[in-house]
């Protein structure tokens, strides 16, 4: 999910970014994917075919995606029973195989979101699932998260602030 500069944009407030995570809430995670290094997305609720205008190596043109993608998670760390049981930290550095990203994140599939928590200087976001599988998201330098909503508009936490692109659903 990249920043369009083109698409509108709206500054919007933490409390609204909490508002709007909780739309997520109740949602299945459909498929789990690794993009570079130990970025994670996840696409939420019913997959279906995203078109584009190029193959990827299985030589399709499509992506499966989502009603929701949350994603562009860097600094995550999946905790059961209280204990940190992945810290993708370990893995975001030149050289370390990411293997064990792809491999730990199939656990996340087929779970379902009950609770997401912003805390309160919006540093950490929580996701916790009905396994009790715990996945927290430390903001770094940059993006911290997204959320996109994937009939287009979408909302962006980034190095440029909180805002919305497009329309978002109510």
């Amino acid at each position: 999910m990249k920043n369009d500069s083109n698409a509108p944009r709206e500054t919007i407030t933490v409390e609204q970014v909490r508002k709007d995570l909780q739309k997520i809430v109740g949602l299945p995670v459909a498929r789990a994917w690794k993009g570079h290094g130990t970025a994670i997305f996840l696409e939420l609720g019913e997959l279906r075919k995203d078109y584009h205008g190029w193959k990827n190596a299985s030589g399709e043109n499509y992506s499966m995606q989502g009603d929701w993608t949350l994603g562009e998670l860097w600094g995550w760390k999946i905790i059961h029973d209280k204990s940190v049981v992945f810290d993708a930290t370990e893995f975001n550095k030149f050289g370390v195989s990411t293997k064990p990203v792809k491999e730990v994140i199939e656990h996340l599939v087929g779970k379902t979101i009950i609770s997401v928590v912003l805390n309160e200087d919006a540093t950490l976001l929580t996701i916790v699932f009905n396994t009790n599988l715990i996945l927290q998201v430390s903001k770094g330098s940059s993006t911290f998260f997204s959320l996109s909503y994937n009939y287009k508009p979408m909302l962006f936490f980034d190095e440029d602030g909180i805002s919305y692109h497009g329309v978002f659903p109510e």
